[in-house]
């Protein structure tokens, strides 16, 4: 092979493989979520431990692409002396399933992360504080859609 002709075959192969990295980096499908969480949620929570509390609401589903979803929680906290306090944070999750989500609420520097149940128009499921040490908060709670 002549020196002219390695050259463009070294070049080819480096264009091939060019093409290929920047074909395999964009997507040749859409995804679709496997539901539609997007929108406002009625938030209601039960905190049992470390102390009884519930809390009020609003979860707001911002953004949703593919199974990933982000949004806001805001709610008040209201403590078994009848304390009140507003808490809201940045939520970050994904859908497991049609059915299945888990999102992180992240309150101040601690993530309180949900596992829900998509029925319909309602979530329900369980929530913990993923605080790292003994005694994080834990609960359950719903969502009925359809804002505050």
């Amino acid at each position: 092979m002549t020196r002219s002709a390695a050259t463009w075959t070294v070049r080819g192969s480096v264009g091939a493989a060019c093409l290929a990295v920047v074909a395999c980096q964009a997507p040749t499908e859409t995804c679709a979520p496997p539901a539609l969480i997007s929108g406002s949620w009625r938030y209601a929570a039960e905190q049992q431990a470390p102390e009884a509390a519930q809390l009020t609401g609003t979860l707001d589903i911002t953004g949703q692409r593919c199974t990933d979803l982000d949004g806001t929680l805001d709610v008040v906290l209201t403590d078994a002396r009848g304390d009140s306090r507003r808490i809201a944070g940045r939520v970050t999750g994904q859908m497991l399933d049609a059915s299945s989500i888990r999102f992180d609420a992240l309150i101040g520097a601690v993530p309180r992360q949900h596992l829900a149940t998509l029925r319909g128009d309602s979530l329900t499921g369980s929530w913990l504080e993923l605080s790292g040490g003994a005694g994080g908060a834990t609960g359950q709670f719903r969502a009925k859609r359809g804002g505050s």
